[in-house]
């Protein structure tokens, strides 16, 4: 996911693999790392189905992400 997200930064798919790391990293372990794969997705596509799904996931986590500004 992370190639994806770095050789096509213009890519439709970009925020799906921003998503997909960060639950591929959940299941890893590495929660903090996941985190950071959500807000940045969060950030960056905030009006994208992913990005919905990500503040689900991170509300499960335990930390809700800061909501997207229009």
């Amino acid at each position: 996911y992370t190639q994806v997200i770095q050789s096509y930064p213009k890519s439709s798919w970009v925020a799906e693999a921003y998503f997909k790391r960060g639950r591929a990293l959940e299941a890893l372990g590495q929660v903090d790392e996941a985190r950071a794969s959500y807000e940045q997705l969060i950030k960056s596509y905030p009006n994208s189905d992913p990005a919905g799904l990500a503040g689900q996931r991170m509300k499960q986590l335990g930390r809700a992400a800061a909501p997207a500004r229009p």
